[in-house]
């Protein structure tokens, strides 16, 4: 079944990318990216150090900077990315998310306006790689708690989730994904509301 997302990255094994000992945690949005990063060293500092048994987790973030926006990156944002546990990578294209992605320990999507749907979200659920997200919009009809994902609202609360992210099944989400997002499924449902409205039925 072909699926609505970077599916060639996904592994049966859930295997995650491993640089310098630090599991890594990618974050595919513009965003809350001060946010995050600003408290992304200070949660591990309070935690203690780590250990062979709870490496440090690094945080990746993918995000456009548009023009307009670059001087407030440059003055605000980009001094709060100078941390040894934070990797700006910048924007990347289609071929880049499937390894970005799915070989990630989890997505962090902590959106704070009311997401129309999350294209994003799918995409990570299609490679096998759960989701902690803030509960905006359409995030809760996409992502179903302790199965692929994590809702936390606030930003201890996302950090907390951290902690067991690891016991979710990837395989899991990625069946998900083909169930719920495949492009068969997309098309039948299209299809279905289409002939719904042709014949004056009542949309289930």
């Amino acid at each position: 079944m072909r699926s609505a997302g970077p599916s060639s990255s996904y592994s049966s094994t859930g295997r995650r990318r491993s640089t310098m000992g630090c599991r890594s945690i990618p974050i595919l949005s513009g965003q809350a990216m001060g946010t995050m990063s600003r408290s992304w060293a200070g949660s591990h500092r309070r935690r203690g150090p780590a250990s062979p048994s709870r490496p440090p987790r690094r945080l990746k973030i993918a995000a456009k900077v548009d023009p307009v926006d670059r001087p407030y990156f440059e003055s605000e944002i980009q001094p709060l990315l100078d941390d040894p546990l934070i990797d700006y990578v910048g924007e990347i294209g289609d071929a880049d998310k499937p390894r970005f992605l799915g070989e990630a320990t989890a997505l962090l999507f902590p959106i704070d306006w009311p997401e129309p749907f999350g294209l994003v979200v799918i995409e990570a659920l299609a490679c096998g790689t759960p989701v902690i997200a803030r509960p905006c919009g359409s995030v809760p009809e996409l992502i179903t708690p302790g199965r692929t994902g994590v809702l936390a609202d606030t930003l201890d609360e996302i950090v907390e989730a951290l902690r067991g992210v690891d016991r979710l099944d990837r395989a899991q989400c990625r069946r998900e994904a083909e169930r719920r997002f495949s492009v068969e499924r997309m098309v039948d449902d299209c299809d279905a509301v289409y002939e719904s409205l042709a014949t004056g039925a009542p949309l289930s």
